[in-house]
């Protein structure tokens, strides 16, 4: 179990690190970021489901999350939203409100009553891209 969590976190981080790139304004990086982890919970459901369980892995401190995977990437972009914004909150809990919202639809997605969306990608990533454009209005 740990291998498949360690092997999705890596996948995710990379494709999170693939999303922001081909970003500039930070803004839209944060969007950007959260509609890969959507598609990426989507397209590999059974994964995500274990991947933040904690009794199928050994999560994190709070205080080491900005260091891991995925969480690294989301704190980078904080981080240049930081520098280009007013942030209304601390740097961590603009961090953790986002990705509360990105979870939050993903595992609705997934295993929610948003599931039968799930078959649509144009439609996953139109809501997606609606739900992540509150990010930080």
């Amino acid at each position: 179990m740990t291998a498949l969590v360690q092997d999705g976190l890596a996948r995710l981080d990379l494709e999170s690190s693939e999303a922001v790139a081909q970003v500039n304004d930070p803004r839209e990086k944060l969007r950007a970021l959260g509609v890969a982890y959507i598609r990426f919970a989507v397209a590999h459901p059974a994964q995500f489901r274990i991947m933040f369980r904690p009794e199928l892995s050994h999560p994190p401190a709070v205080s080491d999350l900005e260091h891991g995977p995925v969480f690294g990437v989301l704190m980078k972009v904080v981080d240049e939203l930081g520098a280009s914004h007013t942030l209304a909150h601390d740097r961590l809990t603009t961090a953790i409100t986002a990705w509360s919202l990105v979870h939050g639809l993903a595992a609705l997605l997934v295993d929610g009553p948003l599931q039968p969306l799930a078959q649509d990608r144009q439609q996953v990533d139109q809501l997606a891209q609606a739900v992540t454009a509150q990010l930080l209005i």
